[in-house]
């Protein structure tokens, strides 16, 4: 099942989700996870030449164009900031909805082994849940 705006595929097409997918195994919407989508989009595949952009970028150290590149590339939501004071992987601002990505989703700070392209797009997905969280909690306000 493809999480609708995400590009994440969390299982093959017809199978029975799992409650760590945010449905319990009949179906019906869990008490965490995502609430179901309106609308499903097949999850999306990036290009070789879009994965190696987003490597390029991580290997230049240039972390916004990194960010930029996987969320395009993965079609997630856009908007993601680099912040280089961020302690964790990444953040979502209940408030102002703005999305910041920190070191830890370059660098694995307990190794200072660089990260995976994989861990990075991880890193922006778990924030972009939290965003259609906030949508699900507070849709007519905002969120607010």
């Amino acid at each position: 099942m493809a999480v609708a705006g995400l590009g994440v595929d969390t299982g093959p097409p017809g199978a029975m989700p799992s409650s760590h997918d945010g449905e319990m195994s009949d179906g019906e919407p869990g008490a965490v996870g995502i609430a179901a989508a309106p609308e499903e989009r097949p999850p999306i595949a990036p290009t070789v030449t879009e994965r190696q952009a987003i490597r390029d970028a991580m290997v230049a150290g240039d972390h916004q164009r990194a960010i930029d590149a996987a969320a395009s590339a993965y079609g997630l939501t856009n908007g993601a900031r680099w912040d280089p004071a961020l302690t964790q992987e990444g953040d979502t601002d209940g408030h102002t909805r703005v999305v910041t990505i920190g070191p830890p989703a370059f660098v694995n700070p307990r190794t200072g082994q660089p990260r995976s392209l994989g861990w990075l797009v991880s890193s922006i997905v778990h924030e972009c849940i939290h965003l259609h969280q906030l949508m699900a909690v507070h849709p007519m306000d905002g969120g607010d």
